[in-house]
């Protein structure tokens, strides 16, 4: 049994269950929708993430990249035994980022509290609720993540750093698994893995607090959802991570997780067609291969900062570029937690434009991933 220590505004040690304590992803898990949408509480950690482009209506030439990410770390599987109203099943985090993709301004935000009324919580079926907490001390108002049977609602606020939004996600496309029944393998033999669906391209309006500025505005957006209890194997340390949403309206969701010699150890991808159909390829069948790097100032973590990407099957020869570098998340509520998660752009080798999504890089310079 370990120890690990989360830093809140106050200081709260939680003792993690055995692996085998908790719920474990299967292939042949028994899916129910809308239910599945909501939280899990068996499982050990669960996050309900999404990522997008938003235009403002007053000012077209103004664009912005934004990120919403719900994470659930449970403490136990087991409902709390005790009189105590601070006993805690789990810890909720929050991150929000906007990026002013016009100037580069990247604003990040961010919530830790212990799963306790007033503080922070999970909703059940059929409530609309999913995921809420208070906003960081200082600031007034809810985080919060809402489904209504139609669309997704995200609500956060965080005046300490003049960041807010409040949308409203519609899907396009149908829900697609990433694997077979959802069963998203981490390691060839499977026994590091999730449960994983995504949502590939939302249909996104509302508003987005930037400074002092409130702005009206409407895009598209990327959700990913996943449930663990132990998504890294023994040796992993970290990964990279793409949803590409191509002009042909095809979509593209990749993975490489590193081992300690920054080596990739297992990865994955799948090919999303217009009609949101899914193609699983091994990784023999595509590559993906950094072409440059940055190191942050703010962290002293250097990056890999760009990519070439080939898919033979998807007539794919692309490169993957940042739309500005300065897109890293750097977490004050918790030690060395740092990563990159950014806006990039897809060109064919000419530079032609041909997509755009996410990149998200984890564990890199010795820090922690997310979860």
């Amino acid at each position: 049994m370990k120890t690990f220590k989360v830093a809140l505004p106050f200081v709260l040690c939680l003792v993690a269950y055995p692996q085998d304590v908790w719920e474990q992803p299967s292939s042949d898990y028994s899916w129910s929708f809308p239910q599945d949408h909501w939280a899990h509480q068996n499982f050990r950690t669960e996050w309900w993430y999404v990522t997008g482009f938003l235009e403002s209506e007053t000012d077209t030439q103004r664009t912005f990249a934004y990120q919403f990410t719900f994470f659930r770390i449970g403490v136990t599987p087991n409902a709390v035994q005790t009189s105590s109203r601070w006993g805690a099943r789990a810890v909720i985090m929050g991150h929000a980022a906007i990026t002013d993709l016009r100037d580069g301004t990247h604003t990040f935000a961010e919530i830790l509290y212990r799963g306790a009324p007033l503080l922070s919580g999970v909703g059940s079926y059929p409530e609309s609720t999913i995921a809420w907490a208070k906003a960081a001390p200082g600031s007034s108002g809810e985080w919060r993540l809402e489904a209504d049977g139609n669309a997704f609602n995200a609500t956060m606020r965080d005046e300490n750093v003049g960041l807010g939004m409040s949308l409203r996600m519609r899907p396009q496309k149908p829900l697609v698994f990433q694997g077979p029944n959802g069963f998203s393998k981490k390691n060839s033999e499977g026994t590091a893995a999730s449960m994983y669906y995504t949502f590939p391209r939302l249909t996104v309006d509302g508003f987005i607090v930037v400074g002092n500025t409130t702005e009206r505005v409407r895009g598209t957006g990327w959700m990913d959802r996943e449930f663990s209890s132990g998504s890294l194997s023994a040796t992993q340390i970290g990964w990279d991570w793409f949803g590409l949403q191509l002009e042909d309206g095809r979509d593209i969701m990749i993975y490489i997780l590193r081992d300690s010699s920054g080596t990739q150890d297992y990865g994955h991808a799948t090919v999303i067609d217009t009609a949101g159909n899914p193609t699983y390829l091994s990784e023999s069948e595509w590559s993906l291969q950094p072409s440059g790097s940055w190191t942050s100032e703010s962290t002293g973590i250097t990056y890999p900062m760009g990519w070439r990407l080939h898919i033979q099957s998807a007539n794919l020869d692309v490169d993957v570029l940042p739309m500005s570098v300065q897109q890293e998340n750097v977490s004050t509520n918790v030690p060395q937690l740092n990563y990159w998660e950014g806006a990039v752009s897809v060109t064919d080798r000419s530079g032609a434009p041909m997509g755009r999504g996410f990149a998200e890089l984890t564990g890199y310079g010795g820090a922690r991933p997310p979860v």
